[in-house]
């Protein structure tokens, strides 16, 4: 059965071979079942089957020209995800400042132990929150900036940020400019 994830992925494949792009050489093979096992037994909890499916076909990548997300912006591969989640965990009682903002239905903390760290904008993570603020969606996308004070609510899902950014790839060549417009927007 193809799903979104593998579909948004061919699409990508498809247009880097045609734009002659070495993307395909150098993406990072997939996980194992049993490296994907051994995150969730250490997180505690499962994976969302989006960001599951798309690690078990592309472990992370790395920031540059070559990738979906371009720039300064890389998906975490599995051990990213853990040294993430760790340096987050190790956080856990921080202060939220006083001018802290918080866009949409977002938990009011600036980390969650229930936020999987899955992408680097610009050196600044975004998570699924799979502990949603009443009206929230579990799974959605939330871009958290501890220096500026800012958490908000992106995407409704891993999916759904996959797909705006495979689109604007193949849209206008690049994503690079897209991470500043993740965090001027908020879910209806």
């Amino acid at each position: 059965m193809t799903t979104s994830v593998t579909r948004l992925l061919q699409r990508f494949d498809a247009w880097a071979r045609t734009h002659d792009l070495d993307y395909l050489r150098y993406r990072p093979e997939g996980c194992s079942e049993q490296e994907l096992a051994s995150l969730e037994a250490r997180l505690g909890f499962l994976l969302p089957a989006g960001l599951r499916e798309f690690l078990s076909l592309m472990n992370g990548e790395d920031p540059g020209d070559k990738y979906i997300f371009g720039g300064m912006n890389a998906l975490l591969s599995l051990g990213e995800i853990v040294a993430e989640y760790d340096y987050m965990m190790a956080r856990m009682g921080d202060p939220l400042p006083p001018e802290a903002v918080f866009e949409g239905p977002v938990r009011r903390a600036f980390w969650n132990k229930k936020w999987v760290p899955f992408l680097m904008a610009n050196d600044l993570p975004y998570y699924l929150d799979l502990a949603p603020e009443a009206g929230g969606v579990v799974g959605q996308v939330i871009f958290v900036d501890v220096e500026g004070a800012r958490v908000c609510c992106v995407a409704t899902s891993f999916e759904e940020l996959l797909a705006e950014t495979v689109e604007m790839v193949l849209t206008t060549g690049h994503s690079h400019d897209y991470a500043p417009r993740w965090k001027e927007r908020s879910p209806a």
